[in-house]
């Protein structure tokens, strides 16, 4: 399967998608905030970043431009469930259409949804 480089601010999501990930085969790396992400990212050889886009530090804009940068083919989920102040939709199609992500999810979403959307990303 897959290794994904996983990036969110909560705990329980991370350890929750993280879980899903393995059960599915993919080797998984864990990242709670965007600096670590980074670390892991420069020195790992990912197939695809599912990142979550609201984040204290670095939100995961600044993190999916500097890893497009990077490494301009990799592959990236971005998920989001917005905040207050933003819609998570606008910003999850503004991660798409200005910075290249490969595919968005709203949050809450489900398996089946994540997993599909998993498959379309790494077959393209």
């Amino acid at each position: 399967m897959a290794k994904v480089l996983l990036v969110d601010d909560d705990i329980s999501v991370l350890e929750m998608l993280s879980c899903v990930l393995e059960k599915d085969e993919h080797e998984v790396v864990n990242a709670d905030k965007g600096s670590a992400a980074l670390k892991a990212f420069y020195t790992g050889d990912f197939d695809l970043v599912i990142t979550d886009l609201i984040m204290p530090e670095m939100d995961g804009m600044q993190l999916i431009e500097e890893m497009k940068r990077f490494a301009p083919t990799i592959k990236i989920l971005a998920i989001s469930g917005g905040d207050l102040n933003f819609s998570g939709s606008s910003y999850l199609r503004a991660a798409k259409n200005l910075l290249g992500a490969n595919h968005i999810l709203e949050k809450p979403f489900n398996y089946d949804e994540l997993a599909e959307a998993i498959t379309k990303i790494l077959n393209d």
